[in-house]
């Protein structure tokens, strides 16, 4: 994360990571690698704090999302990208 300067605020930990989702409701992020990417790994972040507060893991997931209350994550293994193991 960095400041409005520019300058390193604060690493999210040094792991290899493709997706960054906030919460629309809250302040969690949802740090993940996806696809070929270190097998569905998800850290989850309070960014007030700036601590981790859980992990996840989804291997092979195409699409991942939070719910509409914010409560929830809803991660997704789609035909679009992959012809087997569609799930959710």
């Amino acid at each position: 994360m960095y400041n409005a300067d520019g300058e390193p605020k604060f690493e999210f930990g040094k792991r290899f990571r493709n997706t960054a989702k906030i919460c629309p409701f809250s302040s969690i992020l949802i740090c993940g690698g996806f696809g070929n990417i270190n097998k569905g790994e998800m850290d989850f972040w309070n960014l007030e704090t700036l601590k981790e507060i859980g992990k996840s893991k989804f291997p092979c997931a195409t699409k991942i999302q939070w719910s509409p209350c914010g409560r929830y994550v809803l991660a997704s293994i789609l035909y679009e990208r992959l012809k087997v193991d569609n799930s959710f």
